[in-house]
């Protein structure tokens, strides 16, 4: 195997900061504004982007300087504030500072693991385990997730709080989620980290049934049927990585890193049959992450976190693995895989790297087209390869997979990729089957959930002024010009302004929306564009005035769009922790136009877990996603010219080809 790893070669103003580059900016605030470490907690260190304008000016001509600046988003305890300044990394200097109102920061990984020690070494909660007959010898046995509440009561309102959820583990290496404590709910305040309230739902017994999935637990395996699968490359791989820069086939992009965002996507482009470089997107990442719970119990009815806003997808981003032939305990499987590092920054404000965080690699598709002429037997067929670009981010008992997909006929295709363990909790065997979710053992029960997505994309295609139309199928009623009843067209309707512009998919109509820039033309004379094509989703079976579509707002509506702004970064708002209608229901106030503007594109994707008993004690990956696909932007299949054979400088590869 091969493992690549980038080497920062080319430089470019999107570049995210390095381990240096935090270190820096932690020193200078805290030198300049004479920081107490003491009170003061850090929860991003991030690249503060420059301007739209500005990058695409320096794309043109890379002697223009742009200033290397820095976003540092931390938290006083003294005075209960969240502040955001920036910093010059090329000058030193703090540059500006300003207090967030009424904001809360989301939990950080290192608060995950200090609020489990606090749930774990409280008296009050080891003497109600105790009560329930829970005898823990060893604290480290005890389980606690740190879960941000989706709303408070009234005693807790205006404090910084927690749930600590719990489960048993039998040993150190058990799996815990299998022992759910049922019923007792912890509350922890984040500042001080200490237990300020337990809530007692009932009891239920603490499961007996292990719920292992590693081989040295189960004991056993089964694969001796299986062959191994080898991915060769004897020559390398097609893909070119320069820093941060990836070149593939004709795709051009960039690629960086956010605490909030995970991955990020920059400046996508694709060159061509008459080598001009051609924009589609400026700027795509994963936003929001809502998952609401369906059961309304005291024990389960604040479950509706919003991942990416209370704690962040980057800030929880995991290493990947690499493996091949009969290597399987992997995530990026092939011979040549490029590996790229993040940084993120601790509580106390030290650079945290972590390796192989994202992963970039190319892999064949199946059939990329294909013709068999009947007349002459001869068949032409092509192959379809893609490039890859992905990370994995483990909240806790969930694991989610992000992948970018780019295809050689020009289409981009997104797909988040669930699995983990679910959320559960502990029945009784004599209680009823229950209606808010599903038994998958006699002793454990899965409450039904939904995940809710959101993806910005600030899409320019073929510049930056383009206008969006749905488009649906129509059918035209019987007349003497449709005698049989047989026609029907795609009827486009034009998105004027940014509140018109909330939508839902119906795949009963084929409902797609299309991107499209009226200055460009191809070669019949029509404009050049895009389409957003959904997949799989699903709205909220919720009230219209249910609290979860106000914590969440975005979650109403699949799709939103809205004319480009910096500032409106986030589905929910910066700082969603406690908040509701925030994010996306106050951009639109202003139903700003969206004709012929540069349009950022907010999807919302739901995907449904009626939990199933062969989702237990590991769930098997479930996907969904969407396709961004080209549409007159090309004057042809741009794929046509693909060879039959590979050649190097000319010459043909000659290989034997088994066939059986």
């Amino acid at each position: 195997m091969v493992e690549e790893e980038q080497v920062a070669i080319s430089k470019s103003p999107l570049d995210p900061l390095n381990e240096e580059e935090i270190r820096k900016s932690v020193e200078v605030l805290k030198r300049q504004l004479n920081l107490d470490a003491k009170v003061v907690k850090f929860f991003s260190v991030e690249l503060k982007e420059p301007k739209k304008q500005e990058y695409l000016e320096w794309r043109n001509n890379k002697n223009i300087k742009i200033e290397r600046e820095s976003l540092v988003k931390y938290y006083n305890f003294q005075d209960r504030k969240v502040y955001e300044a920036i910093i010059s990394l090329d000058n030193n200097v703090v540059k500006e500072i300003r207090s967030i109102d009424a904001a809360y920061p989301p939990i950080t990984l290192d608060e995950f693991g200090e609020c489990e020690k606090a749930v774990r070494n409280d008296k009050r909660v080891q003497e109600a385990l105790t009560k329930r007959g829970i005898l823990i010898n060893d604290l480290n046995l005890l389980m606690v997730d740190c879960w941000a509440p989706g709303h408070v009561d009234e005693e807790l309102r205006g404090r910084r709080v927690a749930i600590g959820y719990m489960w048993v583990k039998k040993d150190i290496e058990d799996n815990g989620y299998g022992r759910p404590v049922h019923g007792l709910m912890p509350w922890v305040d984040l500042d001080k980290m200490e237990v300020i309230r337990i809530d007692d739902h009932g009891t239920s017994p603490l499961p007996l049934q292990d719920a292992n999935y590693t081989p040295e637990k189960l004991g056993k395996i089964f694969g001796d049927d299986l062959k191994p699968i080898e991915i060769r490359q004897p020559l390398s791989s097609s893909i070119k990585i320069n820093g941060w820069e990836i070149s593939w086939y004709r795709w051009r992009l960039r690629i960086g890193y956010t605490p909030r965002e995970g991955l990020v996507i920059y400046d996508v482009r694709y060159i061509d049959e008459n080598n001009r470089e051609r924009m589609i997107l400026y700027r795509a990442s994963v936003v929001d992450l809502m998952v609401p719970y369906g059961d309304p119990s005291p024990f389960h009815n604040k479950k509706m976190v919003l991942d990416a806003g209370d704690y962040g997808l980057g800030n929880f981003i995991v290493p990947l693995s690499h493996g091949n032939y009969d290597l399987y305990n992997c995530d990026c499987f092939g011979e040549v895989i490029y590996h790229l590092d993040v940084t993120r920054v601790s509580s106390n404000g030290t650079p945290i790297k972590i390796k192989k965080a994202i992963c970039v690699h190319e892999e064949d598709f199946g059939v990329l087209w294909r013709h068999t002429d009947l007349r002459s037997g001869k068949s032409e067929v092509r192959r379809n390869r893609r490039l890859v670009v992905s990370f994995w981010a483990t909240l806790a008992n969930y694991d989610y997979g992000f992948f970018w997909y780019f295809y050689q006929d020009g289409s981009i295709e997104f797909l988040v990729k669930l699995t983990g363990i679910i959320n559960d909790d502990s029945i009784s065997e004599k209680d009823p089957t229950p209606k808010y979710g599903t038994r998958v053992t006699p002793e454990v029960y899965a409450p039904i959930h939904i995940h809710f997505f959101n993806i910005r994309l600030n899409i320019n295609v073929d510049g930056l002024r383009n206008r969006i139309y749905e488009v649906n199928l129509r059918g035209e009623p019987i007349t003497e010009k449709n005698p049989v009843g047989n026609a029907f067209f795609a009827e486009e309707n034009l998105l004027e302004n940014e509140a018109d512009a909330r939508r839902h998919v119906n795949p009963q109509t084929g409902r797609y929306w299309k991107i499209v820039n009226i200055q460009k033309k191809n070669y019949l004379g029509l404009p050049v564009a895009y389409r957003l094509v959904p997949g799989h989703n699903v709205l909220p079976p919720l009230p219209d005035d249910s609290y979860v579509r106000r914590r969440g707002a975005y979650i109403n509506y699949h799709l939103w769009v809205t004319p480009y702004n910096e500032e409106e970064r986030y589905a929910s708002g910066d700082y969603p922790y406690l908040r509701a209608n925030d994010g996306l229901p106050k951009y639109i106030l202003k139903k700003r136009s969206i004709v012929d503007e540069d349009l950022v594109i907010w999807y919302t994707l739901g995907v449904e877990h009626v939990v199933r008993i062969e989702d237990w004690p590991v769930m098997p990956v479930e996907m969904a996603g969407f396709r961004l696909i080209p549409d007159g932007f090309f004057d042809k299949n741009p794929t046509i010219y693909l060879p039959r054979q590979l050649r190097i400088n000319g010459q043909p590869l000659h290989r034997e080809h088994k066939s059986h």
